[in-house]
């Protein structure tokens, strides 16, 4: 009961960064460059297991996590699920924090980088550390007088743990299409590796790039800028997501819809809910019943699940009654529904919990592995 009370602290604990980061949503594309293995817990100790569940790592650090290993799968209930699924060694590389340090020339967290045979590369000290991305990390860095925080500035680092971006933002995110978002008082634009404005900083809120697009809002007005940070679609809502396979979820009037590149509607604003399409269809809910939507509008399978997510390498985690099962494109149970929590299925394996452990699946709903190698079913 130890392990699975600390298991669960560890899944739906709140970091320090919690409301100023932006959480990972599942599923995400992932590049070439992105390796995944799963984690597993022995002893104590952090290995790694591939999609067959044969050991790939094994790793004498301690149980490490960061807030970037935390993964939040949305779904059409308007809620994320958080858990414990696949690390991404996002380059080759892998972010661990290890303990929290405090003294008073150096206080924060000690991170690793870690490759993927398991080796330490690296080991820094700063508040936080986000995942690599075009050969950059995000950091943290506590400003402090006497020991004591007094605030916080931001900045990058490479592979090698050597700062490359100067911490001198009030915030600065992951590098996407060459740019990140960065923060100067109030507002925010974004950078280049160097650290450079190319967008300077104007915006009430930002988004990555995706697409050559951006989503931003100024003066309570949502739209998407191109890398020229000249505003090239201005749309009408009250909250707008980026463009993810051609078209961009838009909120107006409490209600969910989706606009093409030309900012025009292809799905009116009609649902209660709705996620991003993929694999060709979105998870939509009317009624607190949810079901999957082409982008012609039409239903591929009518509302029928009491929650849902995204399809994931052809299947999608849904629920009936109190429980979670996987079901195909053709709305057939391939998995049937007898999980606590089901998450999407990444790189072949599937994260379920059951009798209230994490388990890895496979898509036939064969165990591969639990999550905890040492632990003893009650």
């Amino acid at each position: 009961m130890i392990k699975q009370t600390f298991l669960l602290a560890l899944l739906f604990s709140s970091s320090l960064f919690s409301q100023s980061l932006p959480q990972t949503i599942l599923p995400q594309t992932l590049s070439k460059s992105t390796s995944m293995l799963f984690p597993v817990i022995d002893g104590g100790k952090l290995g790694f297991i591939d999609a067959s569940g044969n050991i790939r790592v094994q790793t004498e650090l301690a149980i490490l996590f960061t807030d970037s290993s935390f993964r939040y799968t949305e779904l059409v209930s308007g809620s994320a699920m958080p858990g414990v699924i696949p690390l991404f060694f996002k380059e080759g590389k892998l972010v661990l924090r290890q303990t929290k340090l405090f003294s008073l020339r150096k206080q924060g967290e000690q991170y690793a980088i870690v490759n993927k045979t398991g080796q330490i590369e690296k080991k820094v000290i700063y508040e936080w550390i986000g995942e690599f991305s075009e050969g950059l990390a995000p950091i943290c860095q506590a400003r402090t007088f006497l020991g004591i925080k007094i605030g916080e500035v931001w900045g990058a680092i490479d592979y090698d743990g050597q700062v490359q971006i100067k911490p001198n933002f009030d915030y600065l995110g992951s590098f996407s299409e060459g740019l990140a978002v960065a923060r100067q008082g109030q507002r925010y634009g974004y950078v280049d590796t160097s650290g450079v404005w190319q967008i300077k900083p104007s915006f009430h809120e930002c988004r990555p790039f995706k697409q050559g697009l951006a989503v931003v809002n100024q003066a309570a007005k949502w739209g998407f800028i191109n890398k020229q940070g000249e505003l090239v679609i201005e749309i009408a809502a009250d909250r707008v997501w980026n463009f993810n396979h051609g078209s961009a979820r838009v909120w107006t009037d409490s209600k969910y819809g989706f606009i093409d590149i030309n900012g025009d509607y292809i799905v009116q604003p009609t649902f209660e809910f709705a996620l991003d399409y993929n694999e060709g269809v979105s998870a939509v809910a009317s009624d607190s019943l949810g079901g999957y939507l082409d982008k012609t509008g039409h239903f591929t399978i009518s509302p029928q699940y009491a929650d849902l997510g995204s399809f994931s390498e052809g299947l999608a985690a849904v629920k009936r009654g109190d429980l979670w099962g996987y079901i195909n494109r053709d709305n057939e149970w391939v998995i049937e529904p007898k999980y606590q929590m089901a998450f999407p299925f990444l790189g072949g394996l599937g994260v379920v919990w059951d009798n209230f452990q994490p388990i890895y699946i496979n898509p036939d709903g064969e165990k591969i592995s639990a999550l905890y190698l040492d632990l003893t079913p009650e």
